[in-house]
């Protein structure tokens, strides 16, 4: 794991025998994020704390290879477009939006914490296996469920009123804490 996080660093060299798979990144040097963008264009797995919406979008947009992504505590007001690849994405306590942008066609996993101002997501992916809400106080409703789903998690979400039609191969369901939610 490569981590950056000093705030003047402009250049940075750094060798290693194996490519590792995933790099964490403090997106408060935004030059320590180009110089990985730029020097390692196969990162695979990407953690981001406190980025902005324009540098998480300047990221994003050379990510060629970045299949899981995880955010936590972004200043977003919309997620940005994500990588057409992306696999796995990962969202803790950064949606200020009502409404989430679209997800690549890729994604099979999304998983939603403390995104307390996020209302409702656009259509999923069909290819999406797992979908959790963790204590996202304010989500009202769930788009209809793609038919490969097989694990949906619903946590502390009080304001959810129900749940679209359940797909036939849905094999773990998790519903705790949703006082609305009529079954």
């Amino acid at each position: 794991v490569l981590r950056c996080c000093c705030k003047g660093l402009l250049a940075l060299r750094v060798s290693w025998l194996e490519c590792k798979d995933s790099v964490d990144v403090d997106a408060s040097n935004l030059s320590a994020c180009s110089w990985l963008w730029k020097n390692v264009p196969s990162i695979k797995a990407l953690s981001l704390s406190s980025a902005t919406e324009t540098q998480l979008q300047g990221l994003l947009q050379d990510a060629k290879a970045l299949a899981a992504l995880t955010l936590h505590n972004c200043s977003i007001s919309t997620m940005p477009n994500l990588p057409g690849q992306l696999e796995q994405l990962r969202v803790f306590n950064c949606l200020s939006e009502k409404e989430a942008a679209a997800y690549p066609e890729s994604l099979s996993v999304a998983y939603f914490c403390r995104c307390n101002s996020l209302e409702k997501l656009p259509s999923l992916p069909m290819a999406l296996l797992e979908l959790s809400f963790v204590n996202c106080r304010v989500l009202a409703e769930i788009p209809d469920l793609p038919d490969a789903l097989k694990y949906l998690e619903c946590t502390d979400c009080p304001s959810l009123k129900q749940l679209p039609e359940l797909p036939s191969g849905l094999t773990s369901l998790y519903l705790e804490r949703c006082e609305r939610l009529q079954v």
